[in-house]
């Protein structure tokens, strides 16, 4: 038979591996003596001949023919007991023993070991015994039937007689007998035994034992050979005697429970269950073998053998655990006894192991987490183990269970199993565990009331477990349904009831919480039938341990009425005394005892012999019968305890005076927990009352205490709950129908429910109406109605006047329609508020009701001017001064008024103008005709007293002229205005001014009318009435006067429309037609109805925006002539108002008012943008601000406000966010007017002023900015607006300046704003309970702000969408700046607010926004076409490449696929269009366009779309088309000349940006913060290094490429003709270029991550070969990092799988021989010796487990040459590193043959520095290290193949543990001692043994990792801590179970294999 070629070459070569250096000390000695004997030499001489002869053999009969040569060699003298080149011919011999070889090589084999163990002495075979024993030892699994005879007799007959010497073998030994008993019915099973038998003989027997312990441990296949020794051989032990005799001490009865354990873990059937039939036999529990610990190990792996299913492991493991006995009673006995507590805390150690555990993959964390639920399901097939173990551990399986389901591994199959599990349990141990931890830990220990203790907390989770029970778990069992959950939500209901009745309730309401949670759980689980009196059947609830027992004869036991329901749950469940579930009772007897042992002597003599009977009795007695608890004893029972707890909480909680004196906590810290408590309860009340279906309940004390609550509560969440429950219960069918809604009692609660309706509750209005709504329904009719009307007529003006506040905020949040008939009377009331003589007050809270619903009355004019002109009233002129703070100086305005000189009637007064206004009002314009038409000085009108009255004085201010013939419309207009500014004196009584106040308004109201309805009239009397109205607004601003303002502003707004007219016709040059245009009327009613309802069309006059701010003209001079435009001459004070009226906070009940008549005279005020609409809309967008910042100031201190004092912050402090609704608002109508209308400029300015007005807006900015807030946050804006305006817009005439273009240029800041104010109130942002009643205002508030927002977002889409969309990308750009880099790190996260702010509107979906930005980008691209082409206002603001990149986040954030391929042919269209163009631009664009592409197509092949294959075919093309551009960038073979013109035209871009700067000082930048129109994103994009230089972005690009690029090009590119056309284009101009230049891996990081890439495509592998594998053949390739070395492994693993010849090329540039050459360099030579074996070393390391198996005898032989030559070169460490990789990356039984070489090989080298003097050059220092290393891997993986050898190098028994001082019998001992007996003279070298590598770290204690981990030493004595610990480090990881950490191991070969990155 011939063997293979390969192994044969290999094998031959071998001979000359053998040195004499390998030769012992005795063989020395023994050579030494017949050195000089002539016939020895011919002797050497001989058998080195016939060993040469082995070389030439080709098949086995030549292997044949050398034995018989050697044997007769060895025979021709026998004269000398040694034998020559012994080493050469131990590794023939055992390669001979190869079990691929025939039998008779063997027996040929065997008869020369036989010869030579005759022939040497038996010392010699001692000393040689490593020698001869690798070839024989393993030889015997594989041993023919007829050759086995031969073989174990040679055991007999040569090793045995060694005796005590054979001790360092006996592991070994062992190891090799083993095979020959694994089959019991086999010939040589009785000689085997008896072989084992005669070695436990030779040494002591605890240690012969100990190996077969070592050999259970590691050796898997041997397991069942030892089990079958172990059961023939293993006395039984009674008594300590034996146990010492025959286990030994301690530590080898460790060992030995430590192999139980893992031979129970065995996945074979048969070694699991000898295993457990061993432990039955010799190991039972009653016996003092295994102490307690030693029982838990080996139960805890005992347990999972029932998972098997195998009724013969499960009838074991029960009879190891019950014992003997057959009886129940008995085996219960046994178990309780003996094996209940180890196996309870061996179960409890899977469940925690199970969540604390580190699984290295998911299927092992799967399998880990459903292996201890599935172990319980199994052991509850057998009632006797089950049963006890689960009624003691159920309660922290399930703690367990629910810290599981708390991990973010838990997943569903877990909780499957747990649910499988939980069904399978008996419901009667369920719930009587789940009653006993009510019942104990509620309310709890009374002396415990601190709810920080840990006994406490212990307390609360333990009843959280319960609710978690309930959540998690379905509980449809019938049983469940109709016995255990009625009685235990009884009872705890009850518990609840008497708990309230403690003292020390207050400290127990957290628990209380969590109790009333789970009463309510299963109020919703509790079928419906339950509270049904309907009999159910009879269930079997006895007690599930009564399976064997008789039943109970006795009748079913009922709950009576009156009788205690929790001591009817506790003899239920067989509880006694509160004393907790059975278990406690359990245990009695021998807790105490069963822990105490005898100082570790493994006994359990402490023990008791039994169970106490009254422990049994637990088990054994039968329960009685119950009958279940339901239907109206049920029900009955819960309303009652409920309706009791309600009472009690109440009287002794909710309305307690004592509890602010007692400080009790509930009134602090437990505020919350009471809140959640009484709402939880009460709610449960109602759900009971409304299920109930028995006869009327009577809980008379229930309803008084929720009426005592409802009108008495101080707490809102009280009362509202104890209402709510009220109105249930009284609705309830099963209520006594008496009715409990007194008049008196209704009119308390509504009272305490009116007060809540105050401005200090703002989050308790919602809910405060719903109750006044649920209160009318039930009460009798119009009994509310009246409660409220009272209200309104209360004759304390304050409460009055707070009631129509109230009345007005409850009718504005009532939803029903029905509230005009159901609250008519308060209607009534409200309406006659400004038809009666009422307080300015009542008159203002009348027209704030019905604003809109005013009516005119008819009135006679002259009895009315006469009261009016009474000769007492006489009038006094005076001056109010209104100051404006500036920085530098104090601007002062000067308001002129009158004082009433005496008192006088007021009364009349008011009434004269009160009738006066009814008539205007009723009559109209009809009237108004008629007084315009009468002439006071004619005869026929007046009467002489009337003319006599009239004071010529008081019609100055209107006529001018005292000749002139008045009508009464003038008289009307100059009294009206006498009265308007006139004020009393402050001596006057206090009435006088609030009648006074009362007549101005009156007043004004007249003039409104007249000013709004006549036909015609004069325009210096619309003047006069404009400055006095403006006046007298800034005096009531100032002076707080709230009620004149609203007239007043109608009367401005009237008046500036009429001069608007006439100023805008005059300049455009028709003056003549002035009065003309002034005859029309505005319709002011329309405007009042609905003031924005005009700016909601689509007119182009619409809408408002701008800021800027005009000097305010002086006031002190009074206007007497109309000299030109007076809008222009007084808009500073009209400025001075409005903002005034803005930021002043005592004016803010009128802000509405002021916006509504400010938005309305925008119209009218068109022609003045930069003097009068800019600066007021910088002010509107600081008011914005600031309330913004008061909310978020309230949102802070909400969040560091306590949780239970949140609701309280949120009640007390009132929102401003119906402040921010009118600011908002005021902003959208401003900016949607400039933009929308043409017309707005500055042309109406007057023409000698306009000059002046341009030339002195840069240097006013500052000025003009001060003067619109003196704090304002914006006034930067104000600033970089006049300054930006005036830089764009220089050389436009100053009347020609467009509104819109300005307010287009700063839109960002204006956005920034509305975005700021989005994002504060966001309702996400901040933690509320939905539950608090609240939170509903919060909520509602940021719902209204939000729909604002939107509403002014869409209205900017529709009107300048690309313009909004732009200015959106700026924002998104300043407030995520590192957007702009190519490559955001994995720690920025980008802010989404402003994506969120733009798809709040419905145009700002994707479909509209990606086009617009389509359109940006070709608006800013030379070449590309633009259907409509626009002027980029905001130049260098914004790039094409940034819109592009927002285009990219914007579609990987938002867009879906289905919206991707709506507009996949726009985007299409985009690419070629851009593609197609020659523009400069393109180099830097492509980039960006590459990124947006890979983006959405990988996003649309997601959808549908990639089923259309003309889609697919058209997005590959423009994709490939893409990348091929990149890829010319990324090599530079772009056109230069394009990169050149890119950079123009940036040059030009910066410099037409810097032109339109504005140069801010360091102050006015502070208070900018972040100004938006002030940034230039094009800047933030030149900062982020993609753009600054070209070799920048290049990299950039190449990155790209690597990381998404080409690994999406299968997805994206289905195409292989097409990627490989990609691929082969970026080889060719990137990757090869860069790689011809030899660079170091760590400068060509990128481009490996290409190839990396690359490889994971197979198809893709000839584009880059042969650049890679000129990488690789280049001898700087190991220079490299650790990652990268993990690409490199991938990418040699993909050319080998391409092209497998490779590797042969990678072995044959081996050279195995030095060269002949005359002049080659040897140290040269053996580099690159080195380097091609390390070549192939990482070549067999980058591949997977086996996948080089065919190439294996090359690698062989390759090896086995390169061991010819010199012991001390350097190939040697690269042999043992090539040695490591092949031990990890083959499997075992391939390298079976081998092991003969390298265990010569090893004892070669080590024994060549035993025979030196330990002065080793540091060549050699490396060496050894390099086999003390393949030795460390060899001993941590501790293959089966290797076990067997391991005692030749260390002590692989349990001595390495005890350390006994012998003589060295390992090699590695002999080392040890070597370097221990040399270290004199010789530095120290043992402490840095282990730290020459302190980044890898050695320790780990779950897996076993190799102790030697440095690259280099420098002496041989660096090895003397590894010799020294190496057999205890490998004994211990054998004890611990530990399993190698093969990932640790991978990194430390990578390690070693590269030479570290050469930067």
């Amino acid at each position: 038979m011939a063997t293979n070629g390969a192994s044969n070459n290999y094998n031959n070569s071998l001979m000359r591996s053998a040195s004499p250096s390998g030769s012992t000390t005795s063989t020395k000695s023994a050579s030494e003596e017949y050195a000089n004997d002539p016939r020895y030499k011919k002797y050497v001489q001989l058998v080195e001949k016939n060993l040469q002869f082995f070389d030439a053999v080709n098949e086995w009969a030549d292997i044949i023919s050398f034995l018989g040569r050697l044997l007769r060699s060895f025979q021709a003298y026998p004269q000398y007991p040694v034998i020559p080149r012994k080493m050469t011919v131990a590794k023939r011999l055992a390669q001979c023993l190869n079990p691929g070889f025939p039998a008779g090589v063997h027996q040929k084999t065997l008869d020369v070991y036989t010869y030579i163990f005759e022939t040497i002495e038996p010392n010699q075979l001692v000393e040689d015994l490593p020698l001869w024993s690798a070839g024989v030892f393993p030889f015997v699994q594989h041993a023919a039937t007829h050759v086995k005879p031969q073989l174990l007799s040679i055991f007999e007959k040569y090793y045995f007689r060694l005796g005590p010497d054979l001790k360092p073998a006996m592991r070994g030994l062992v190891i090799a007998l083993l095979p020959v008993v694994e089959e019991e019915g086999s010939e040589f099973f009785d000689k085997g035994i008896s072989l084992i038998d005669q070695l436990g003989k030779v040494v002591e027997l605890p240690f012969h034992n100990s190996c077969i312990w070592l050999v259970l441990i590691n050796n898997a296949s041997l397991r069942l050979a030892a089990l079958n020794y172990l059961l023939r051989r293993l006395p039984k032990l009674d008594n300590q005697e034996d146990i010492a005799a025959v286990l030994g001490g301690a530590e080898n009865i460790n060992l030995m429970v430590r192999s139980f354990a893992a031979t129970l873990g065995d996945s074979h059937l048969l070694v699991q269950r000898n295993m457990l039939e061993l432990l039955v036999q010799n190991f039972r529990l009653n016996t003092k073998v295994l102490s307690h610990n030693d029982r838990v190990v080996i139960m805890k792996a005992a347990a999972g053998t029932v998972l098997r299913k195998d009724m013969s492991l499960n009838r074991r493991l029960y009879a190891w655990i019950l014992g003997p006995d057959e009886s129940p009673r008995a085996q219960l006995n046994y178990m309780l006894t003996h094996a209940h507590q180890p196996f309870v805390q061996a179960i409890n150690s899977l469940f925690i192991e199970s969540i604390s555990r580190k699984q290295d993959r998911e299927d092992l964390a799967l399998y880990d987490g459903q292996r201890p639920y599935r172990m319980l399901v199994s052991l509850m097939d057998k009632w006797e183990v089950g049963q006890p173990v689960l009624n003691t551990i159920f309660l922290d399986v399930v703690r367990c269970l629910k810290k599981e389901s708390q991990l973010p591994e838990f997943n569903t199959e877990v909780r499957h199993s747990a649910n499988m599990w939980l069904d399978l349990v008996d419901p009667y141990l369920v719930w009587s565990k789940l009653f006993a931890l009510m019942d104990t830990r509620y309310p709890g220990k009374e002396n415990d009331s601190n709810p920080e203790s840990r006994s406490y907390q212990q307390e609360l989770d333990d009843l959280s477990l319960i609710l978690f029970l309930l959540q998690t778990f379905k509980m449809a069992d019938e049983e469940i349904q109709q016995m255990h959950m009625p009685l235990f939500l009884a009872a705890a209901v009850r518990k609840l009831e008497e708990a309230v009745k403690q003292p020390n309730f207050s400290f127990i309401t957290a628990k209380s919480n969590v109790l009333v949670n789970i009463i309510s759980t299963l109020l919703h689980l509790l079928a419906p039938g339950i509270l049904q009196d309907r009999r159910p059947s009879k269930l079997n609830l006895e007690s599930p341990t009564e399976t064997d027992l008789q039943s109970s004869t006795e009748d079913y036991k009922t709950f009576t009425s009156g009788e205690s329901i929790i001591e009817y749950a506790r003899n239920f469940y067989g509880l006694r005394n509160n004393a907790g579930d059975a278990s406690t009772q359990l245990f009695t007897d021998f807790v105490n005892n069963s822990s105490k042992e005898d100082g570790g002597d493994m006994s359990m003599a402490s023990l008791p012999n039994s169970i106490s009977e009254s422990t049994m009795a637990i088990y054994n007695t039968p329960q009685p019968k119950y009958d279940p608890v339901r239907g109206s004893i049920l029900i009955n029972e819960l309303i009652h305890a409920t309706a009791s707890f309600i009472t009690t909480f109440i009287q002794t909680c909710a309305l307690s005076p004592s509890m602010e004196e007692r400080g009790d906590r509930a009134r602090n810290g437990n505020k919350a927990h009471y809140h959640s408590l009484f709402h939880s309860v009460c709610e449960i009340l109602g759900h009971l009352m409304a299920r109930a279906n028995i006869k009327p309940i009577d809980i008379k004390d229930c309803m008084e205490a929720l009426f005592k609550c409802s009108s008495d509560g101080p707490d809102f969440t009280f009362v509202s709950s104890s209402l709510n429950t009220l109105l249930q219960v009284a609705d309830s069918p099963s209520y006594i129908k008496a009715s409990p809604w007194h008049p008196k009692l209704v009119k308390a609660i509504v009272d305490n429910l009116w007060n809540y309706l105050s401005a200090d509750s703002p989050f308790c209005h919602n809910r405060t109406v719903q109750l006044i709504w649920q209160t009318t329904e039930q009460t009798r009719s119009h009994l509310v109605e009246s409660i409220v009307s009272s209200y309104l007529v209360d004759p304390d003006l304050s409460k009055r006047t707070d009631a129509y506040a109230r009345f007005g905020l409850f009718w504005r949040l009532s939803d029903d329609d029905k509230i005009s008939v159901v609250f008519a009377k308060p209607m009534f009331i409200m309406l006659d508020l400004i038809k009666r003589r009422s307080t300015v007050a009542e008159r203002r809270a009348g027209e704030t009701f019905i604003r809109c619903h005013l009516r005119s009355y008819t009135r006679l004019l002259e009895p009315i001017i006469m009261g009016l002109l009474e000769k007492r009233i006489v009038w006094r002129p005076a001056t109010f001064t209104v100051t404006a703070k500036a920085e530098q100086d104090e601007e002062k305005y000067n308001i002129t008024y009158f004082q009433y000189a005496r008192p006088f009637d007021w009364d009349i007064s008011d009434y004269m103008f009160e009738t006066l206004m009814d008539i205007v009002k009723f009559g109209g314009l009809g009237a108004l005709r008629s007084f315009a038409s009468y002439h006071i000085l004619a005869p026929s009108h007046v009467s002489d007293a009337f003319l006599e009255k009239l004071s010529i004085s008081t019609l100055e201010s209107v006529t001018h002229d005292t000749d002139v013939d008045i009508t009464y419309l003038d008289a009307l207009i100059a009294i009206s205005l006498r009265y308007l500014q006139s004020e009393p004196v402050d001596n006057l009584s206090p009435n006088a001014k609030i009648v006074n106040n009362s007549i101005q308004g009156h007043a004004a109201e007249l003039l409104l009318e007249i000013v709004t309805t006549v036909d015609f009239i004069d325009i210096d009397t619309v003047a006069t009435i404009h400055q006095t109205c403006l006046q007298k607004l800034l005096f009531c601003i100032h002076t707080g006067k709230l009620d004149p303002q609203t007239r007043l502003l109608h009367i401005v707004h009237s008046t500036l429309s009429i001069l608007a007219t006439y100023v805008s016709s005059a300049a455009k040059g028709t003056v003549a037609n002035a009065e003309k245009s002034l005859r029309r009327k505005l319709q002011v009613d329309s405007v009042l109805t609905d003031p924005m309802g005009q700016f909601d069309g689509s007119s182009a006059s619409r809408n408002v925006t701008g800021a800027t701010a005009a000097t305010p003209m002086a006031t002190s001079k009074e206007k007497s002539n109309f000299d030109g435009d007076v809008i222009f001459s007084t808009s500073g004070l009209f400025i001075r108002c409005v903002t005034d009226a803005f930021s002043t906070l005592s004016n803010r009940p009128v802000l509405q008012h002021w916006m509504d008549f400010w938005l309305t005279s925008l119209p009218n005020l068109r022609g003045y943008f930069r003097d009068i609409i800019l600066p007021l809309l910088i002010s509107i967008c600081d008011q914005t601000t600031i309330c913004r910042n008061q909310f978020e100031r309230l949102i802070r201190q909400r969040l560091a406000s306590s949780v239970t004092d949140r609701s309280d912050v949120l009640d007390t402090i009132e929102l401003p966010d119906s402040y921010i609704l009118i600011f908002l608002n005021g902003i959208e109508k401003m900016m949607m007017f400039c933009l929308m209308d043409k017309n707005v400029s500055n042309a109406w300015v007057p023409g000698h002023k306009r000059t002046a007005s341009a030339s002195s807006t840069a240097t006013t900015a500052s000025a003009n900015a001060q003067k619109t807030h003196d704090t304002s946050a914006l006034r930067g804006f104000a600033l970089l607006l006049y300054g930006d305006d005036a830089a764009h817009t220089k050389d436009q005439p100053h009347e020609e300046r467009k509104g819109r273009d300005t307010i287009l240029f700063h839109l960002p800041t204006i956005l920034q704003v509305l975005v700021d104010v989005w994002d504060t109130f966001d309702t996400n942002k901040v933690d509320v309970d939905n539950s608090e009643p609240s939170t509903l205002g919060y909520l509602a508030s940021c719902q209204r702000v939000h729909t604002r927002l939107e509403k002014t977002l869409e209205r900017l889409y529709r009107s300048h969408s690309i313009d909004t969309v732009e200015a959106c990308v700026e924002l998104f750009f300043m407030s995520n700046p590192a957007a702009l880099e190519f490559e955001m790190s994995a720690d920025q996260k980008i802010s989404t607010i402003v994506f969120d702010f733009m798809l709040s509107a419905p145009s700002g979906k994707p479909q509209h926004v990606v086009p617009l930005l389509f359109d940006g980008i070709r608006a800013r691209s030379s070449g590309m076409y633009l259907s409509r082409p626009r002027v980029i206002l905001r130049t260098g603001k914004l790039t094409d490449t940034s819109l592009m990149r927002f285009a990219e986040i914007y579609c990987d954030t938002l867009v879906t696929s289905e919206e991707l391929a709506s507009m996949w042919q726009l985007i299409q269209t985009f690419s070629k269009d851009y593609l197609s163009q020659t523009s400069a631009t393109m180099k830097m664009f492509i980039p960006t366009l590459l990124r947006f592409l890979t983006t959405v197509q990988e996003k649309l092949y997601d959808g549908t779309v990639a089923e259309d294959r003309r889609v697919r075919k058209e997005a590959q093309d423009v994709y490939q088309r893409v990348i091929d551009y990149c890829i010319l960038i990324a090599g530079r073979s772009f056109d230069q000349g394009i990169w050149l013109r890119r950079t123009n035209v940036y040059e030009r871009e910066e410099h037409a940006a810097s032109s339109d700067k504005i140069s801010l000082n360091d102050a006015t930048a502070t208070e900018m913060g972040r100004s938006v129109s002030g940034s230039t994103v094009s800047d933030l994009e030149k900062r982020t290094g993609w753009k600054a230089r070209e070799d920048t972005m290049i990299e950039q690009i190449n990155l790209y490429i690597a990381n998404i690029v080409i690994p999406k090009l299968k997805h994206l590119i289905v195409d292989q003709d097409r990627i490989n056309s990609l691929l082969n284009n970026l080889v060719y101009y990137v990757i090869g270029p860069v790689l011809k230049t030899k660079p170091s891996l760590s400068k060509v990081v990128v481009f490996i991550d290409q190839i990396y890439e690359m490889a994971k495509l197979p198809f893709t592998y000839r584009t880059w070969r042969k650049e890679v594998w000129e990488m690789f053949l280049d001898s700087r390739f190991f220079y490299m990092s650790a990652a990268t070395c993990q690409k490199w492994r991938t990418i040699i693993q993909a050319i080998m799988t391409a092209e497998k010849e490779r590797f042969v090329e990678v072995a044959n540039r081996i050279s195995t021989s030095p060269s002949t050459a005359l002049f080659s360099n040897r140290e040269q030579e053996s580099l690159a010796r080195a380097l091609n074996l390390r070549r192939l070393t990482f070549i067999i390391f980058s591949g997977t487990n086996d996948q080089f198996i065919s190439q294996l005898p090359i690698i062989q032989e390759k090896l086995v040459e390169l061991l010819k030559l010199d012991h001390n070169e350097l190939i040697h460490v690269e042999i043992y590193l090539c040695l490591r990789v092949i031990i990890t990356r083959f499997s075992q039984r391939h390298l079976t043959n081998f092991w003969p070489v390298i265990l010569t090989e090893m004892m070669r080298l080590f024994n060549s520095f035993l025979g030196n003097d330990m002065t080793a050059k540091p060549e050699e220092a490396q060496i050894a290290l390099a086999g003390c290393k393949f030795l460390d891997l060899l001993c941590t993986l501790e293959t089966e193949s290797f076990q067997i050898y391991q005692w030749i190098f260390i002590v692989d028994d349990i001595d390495a543990l005890l350390q006994k001082k012998s003589h060295p019998s390992t090699i590695i001992e002999r080392f040890a001692s070597k370097l221990a007996s040399s270290a004199t003279g010789i530095d120290n070298y043992a402490e840095q043994a282990l730290t020459s590598n302190p980044s890898i770290d050695t320790s780990n204690g779950e897996r076993k990792r190799p102790m030697l981990t440095m690259r280099n030493i420098g002496s041989v004595h660096q090895l003397e801590f590894f010799v020294n610990h190496i057999s205890l480090y490998v004994y211990q990881a054998n004890l611990s179970l530990a399993p190698p950490d093969i990932a640790f191991i991978e990194g430390l070969l990578q390690n070693d294999l590269l030479e570290g990155d050469m930067d």
